[in-house]
């Protein structure tokens, strides 16, 4: 009996792994090389969106800049991509000047406003000052066409009936020879709804190749700072109770401007690590303010 109840121990023990490995492989991570219905960006001063299937859709975009408060925009900027075909804005035009953070996702309108979508055939570039990257795509995981979750409330979750989860911590690897370098990054918890409630975290860099680390509090985007320019290093956000506000943790995004003696400006994209299933984005789904004018 006792031989028994050992197996059946080690059966059960052995298919609980297997479902919560299961779980684990059944989270997928949003990239900057995929096709998605949800694009972002950390910073930009314009924006190209490519729809490269055979339908047409609406796009939704809000641009939060670097002022934490200012969420331009009112409840979004509304444009039509076409079917294979692009459109392109400039968020200076919106924020008078300035770069700044950019969402965009796929939207219908229904009896409940506008409610987010599936249509994972969007790619997205973002510029800075000219200098292009691509941005982080996200995928929904439901029937193409098909609304996501609820209206205002876009969850990354990886799993079903959601979007693609973020990557747990971005990677910056900085080469030698940098006489500049500078951060800017942004929280992938977001409230943008006008009624907000801010959200703060602390993100944590670690430098190599001594693992010495910096920690700089965040309200939802960083202005740009200056980053020791020899090291490559990783960055997270994490809890923390030293920052103004009391800070939780959360993915986060970012990139980093580079330059050396007598050089140009150079974009340094991060790799994701890992999975964090905990982001999200909060708008208000009625109508938006504002009606884009491409150009």
């Amino acid at each position: 009996m006792k031989t028994r109840g050992f197996l059946l121990v080690t059966v059960l023990s052995v298919f609980g792994c297997i479902m919560n490995a299961s779980l684990v492989q059944a989270l997928t991570v949003a990239s900057t090389t995929k096709l998605g219905s949800l694009l972002k960006a950390p910073l930009a001063t314009d924006i190209l969106i490519e729809n490269v299937y055979i339908k047409d859709v609406r796009v939704w975009c809000i641009v939060k800049d670097q002022d934490s408060s200012n969420i331009h925009g009112g409840s979004g900027i509304e444009f039509q991509v076409k079917a294979r075909s692009a459109e392109h804005f400039y968020v200076t035009d919106i924020t008078g000047g300035y770069p700044a953070a950019v969402d965009c996702f796929v939207v219908k309108y229904n009896n409940l406003g506008n409610h987010q979508t599936s249509y994972n055939y969007l790619k997205g570039t973002a510029f800075i000052d000219g200098m292009p990257y691509q941005m982080w795509s996200f995928a929904a995981k439901v029937k193409m066409g098909k609304a996501v979750g609820t209206p205002g409330e876009i969850r990354l979750t990886g799993l079903s009936g959601g979007y693609d989860a973020c990557p747990a911590s971005l990677h910056f690897s900085l080469p030698d020879g940098l006489d500049f370098a500078e951060a800017t990054f942004t929280l992938a918890k977001e409230d943008l709804r006008q009624d907000r409630l801010p959200v703060y975290s602390k993100a944590r860099m670690v430098f190599s190749p001594y693992m010495t680390s910096r920690y700089q509090c965040i309200e939802d985007i960083t202005a740009p700072f200056q980053l020791p320019i020899k090291n490559s290093f990783s960055i997270k956000g994490i809890a923390s109770t030293s920052c103004a506000e009391v800070a939780v943790n959360s993915p986060l995004f970012g990139i980093v401007v580079v330059q050396s003696s007598g050089g140009n400006p150079v974009l340094i994209l991060p790799t994701g690590i890992g999975v964090d299933g905990t982001g999200y984005i909060l708008f208000d789904p009625a109508g938006p303010t504002l009606q884009m004018i491409l150009f």
